[in-house]
């Protein structure tokens, strides 16, 4: 780096200092070590672009700086002024560019802080990419090591990201393998696992969906790398609280740890480690394993009961389940907590089928753990205890023993689980350490609780459980719904044991949590949808070998297997054509023509990802986009339309904008086309479950419009 001060009209030069970057550390030192408050710092070097496309550099400067990049100037923030910020943005080939930054002091305050933006990846200071930087020019030698050398941290992270996930893994087969030794059911084979492997498929295209997220992401209550750092700063405790209960957080801290240890070992700041990006994928994978875990779940569940086939064919008709395909493919909890919950379902099945104490302990702990993940968990296991008791009571009865009843009612196991289940849910809400975490959690989950929708009249119950109906057809299709049907008149005679074992937690979710909130949409009701597809698989499988219907069968099944295929992968489409991909596309476009500041008018989980281009969050009123005044407005059509004139402020912005009194004209709309076969994600269908509020698919390829002055 040049030094240089001014004498005699012009620049002298007076030292030449080793700093690899111009870093503000290096300028408070650079300052110190001269005698005049007047200077001017030059850094050359070579960038190494890791990949093709746009770059987008900002400066914030007290006083005077530039970049040029390849004898082009990029950004100027030239002169004497306090401290602002300037960008500008460059389309670089992969590979080495020439690099010049010149920073000028005048007196006072000394700053510069720079931050680079590169292809597919967010906002990072020049010191968290200073492996891409090198004074003068590199050999080809360098080029490859400095290029290795900035895949470390990426493939660090991956490795140890794949090992927790490995571990997780291998820790769900033990445990599956537990219960199944316990219940006495013949192990799994390769069938299972070649089932598992197909499922597992669809669930996990579209991993990367609004990946790297520039905030919350694109789904709706993920959980993401901010906030399992903030949970992990505060250890979990008080002041630290969330609407979901910690045990999720726990299951993904580690990812986070090794982040940060991985960071500071290779001398980085965790929150700009490039490896970060892959935390979020990785959060997303134990999504998936989870799933895999709950496919599995399923064809235990029915296996107690049935054959392996037929366990199978629940495997099948579980992962057609379109809903399962969006949340086990999102950090959110839906999927983990239907995960412990169908766990206890299991033990208590299995209980059924020959009684053991020590699976009894395992439900309840299981029990335990799927609350501790979500709330609403506690909906499915209301009725589970009076279940086991007549459980209980029958096989003394069926042994011959006198009073089964008060045997029953004796029995030490009923204690044994109710203080497993107890120790569990402490230790996930760490009351040794903060009694207090279970009234805040609580608290945070009040004021989270959705409004009911619909009067508690015994006619709005009937019309809530109308909505469910027919959400789960939206959430299976019409073939897989009627094939559930047709399953639970089919089980009373053919499988007695299964009927009972997945109508005891759905008669409890349905009757007794459901019309208490008075809420549902599809999310709600993933886990009934799930319980439900281990009637529906082996009644098709049944249904398939009835020989006399073959013609009819064939026929039927092989368009309904079409349909269900294309109406579950819907969401795959929804989310492979996302809107967003091409608005941000457009987007970084008129940024590197022109300067225009962006007003976004929507929450940023329902926007593209805007790190290329100046932008405001706006409020949803006229006086804040009139006193920002942005040059472009971009907002979610479906959000913009939920106000009404009772919500004067927002429905006047609504208006304002579309009659142009606000002087914005549309320059655009996008909501990309679907393939044919995408059913469920055909505009009219899909539309009417969003504008009521019932299902969060409408948020992958979403209705987007731009405007301008």
């Amino acid at each position: 780096m040049r030094v240089e001060v001014p004498r005699g009209g012009g620049w002298h030069e007076v030292a030449r200092t080793p700093a690899t970057l111009p870093l503000q550390r290096d300028l408070r030192a650079l300052r110190a070590s001269l005698a005049a408050d007047d200077f001017r710092a030059t850094w050359t070097g070579t960038f190494l672009a890791a990949r093709s496309g746009l770059h987008e550099f900002n400066v914030a400067s007290d006083d005077g700086s530039r970049v040029w990049i390849d004898d082009t100037l990029v950004v100027d923030n030239s002169g004497r002024h306090a401290r602002q910020w300037r960008s500008g943005i460059v389309t670089l080939a992969a590979g080495p560019h020439i690099v010049r930054i010149e920073y000028e002091q005048w007196g006072g305050d000394a700053h510069l802080e720079t931050w680079l933006r590169q292809p597919g990846g967010l906002s990072q200071r020049l010191d968290a990419v200073r492996r891409q930087f090198a004074p003068g020019p590199v050999t080809r030698v360098e080029r490859a090591a400095r290029t290795l050398r900035g895949w470390l941290p990426w493939v660090a992270v991956s490795a140890g990201c794949a090992a927790y996930g490995a571990l997780l893994l291998a820790a769900g087969l033990a445990l599956f393998r537990r219960i199944e030794r316990r219940a006495g059911v013949p192990p799994a084979t390769w069938r299972l696992a070649l089932a598992l492997a197909f499922a597992v498929m669809p669930i996990a295209t579209g991993l990367l969906w609004g990946l790297p997220a520039d905030a919350d992401g694109w789904a709706p209550d993920e959980l993401t790398p901010a906030r399992l750092v903030e949970a992990g700063e505060q250890r979990f405790v008080a002041p630290w609280t969330s609407i979901y209960p910690p045990l999720q957080f726990f299951v993904l801290s580690p990812l986070t740890l090794a982040v940060n240890w991985l960071a500071i070992a290779d001398g980085w700041s965790a929150a700009t480690y490039p490896g970060s990006y892959v935390l979020h994928a990785a959060m997303r994978v134990c999504s998936v394993l989870m799933a895999v875990g709950v496919l599995g779940w399923l064809y235990l569940l029915v296996r107690l009961h049935g054959t392996a086939a037929q366990g199978i064919a629940a495997v099948v008709a579980g992962a057609s389940c379109s809903t399962l395909l969006y949340y086990g493919k999102t950090a959110n909890v839906d999927v983990p907590y239907l995960y412990w919950v169908l766990c206890a379902c299991v033990c208590v099945a299995a209980v059924a089928r020959r009684w053991s104490a020590p699976l009894v302990v395992t439900g309840a702990v299981a029990g335990a753990c799927a609350i501790g993940t979500k709330d609403q968990a506690a909906g499915f296991l209301l009725l589970m205890p009076i279940w086991l008791v007549v459980i209980r009571w029958r096989d003394l009865a069926r042994h011959g023993h006198a009073r089964p009843w008060l045997r029953t009612l004796r029995d030490p196991v009923w204690w044994q689980a109710t203080a497993a289940a107890a120790v569990t849910l402490a230790v996930i809400y760490l009351v040794p350490l903060d009694w207090t975490s279970v009234p805040r959690h609580l608290e945070s989950a009040r004021r989270a609780t959705y409004a009911p929708m619909v009067p508690g009249t015994p006619l709005g119950q009937v019309r809530l459980l109308l909505i469910e109906l027919e959400l789960l057809t939206f959430m299976l299709g019409i073939p897989l719904a009627g094939a559930t049907v047709g399953g639970l008149v089919w089980m009373r005679t053919h499988l007695p044991g299964l009927a009972a074992a997945i109508g005891v937690p759905i008669l409890s979710y349905v009757v007794l949590f459901l019309p208490v909130i008075r809420y549902t949409y599809d999310r709600f009701l993933l886990g009934v949808a799930l319980l439900l597809a281990c009637a529906a698989g082996p009644f098709c499988l049944w249904v398939w070998h009835q020989r006399r219907w073959r013609p009819v069968v064939l026929t039927l099944g092989t368009l309904g297997a079409l349909y269900t295929a294309g109406h579950a992968l819907s969401v795959n489409a929804l989310m492979a054509r996302d809107s967003r991909y091409a608005v941000e596309v457009t987007l970084a476009e008129r940024a590197a023509q022109r300067r225009e500041l962006v007003g976004l008018i929507s929450p940023r989980t329902y926007l593209p990802r805007v790190d290329l281009v100046p932008v405001v969050d706006l409020e949803a009123t006229v006086a804040d986009v009139e006193e920002w005044s942005p040059d472009v407005l971009v907002f979610n059509r479906a959000w913009l339309n939920r106000f009404q004139p009772a919500d004067a402020e927002g429905h006047a912005l609504r208006q304002a904008v579309e009659d142009g009194s606000l002087g914005f004209r549309r320059l655009a709309t996008w909501q990309s086309s679907l393939p044919w076969w995408a059913f469920q994600a055909r505009p009219g269908h899909l539309g009417r479950y969003s504008r009521l509020g019932l299902t969060n698919l409408d948020k992958a390829n979403p209705q987007l419009e731009l405007w301008v002055r």
